[in-house]
């Protein structure tokens, strides 16, 4: 795991602690961290699900199948097409995916947002 998985995972994990300390979060909430090849008409290439204890129940980089990575995403999240090459596509992660999401509730990574950087610390 490189500097930047452990600092988003290290984001991750406070975030989880900050919803059950203050009790915003119902126990079944997960929160979905993605990365993407871009805006707008994109795919999913790096997907996280995390539970509120801050345990990682997926985290895997995705290959996407129709669309390039965006050079101004790849600015943004470092991810090449080379890192996910080998990787399986969305088709063959779904499944266990949705078994992991089916009946939860779904909130996103706040780890770059303001209101986290800010607010949180």
């Amino acid at each position: 795991m490189d500097l930047t998985e452990q600092i988003r995972n290290r984001d991750l994990r406070r975030l989880a602690e900050y919803l059950l300390a203050i009790k915003l979060a119902p126990q079944d909430y997960l929160i979905l961290d993605t990365e993407t090849t871009g805006l707008g008409n994109c795919e999913i290439i790096e997907l996280a699900l995390i539970d509120l204890t801050g345990r990682a129940l997926f985290n895997e980089r995705i290959k996407p199948i129709n669309h390039p990575i965006d050079p101004k995403a790849q600015e943004v999240h470092g991810i090449t097409l080379e890192d996910v090459q080998d990787c399986r596509d969305f088709l063959e992660v779904w499944d266990q995916v949705f078994k992991l999401i089916k009946g939860k509730t779904l909130g996103p990574a706040l780890s770059r947002c303001w209101f986290f950087e800010h607010i949180l610390g």
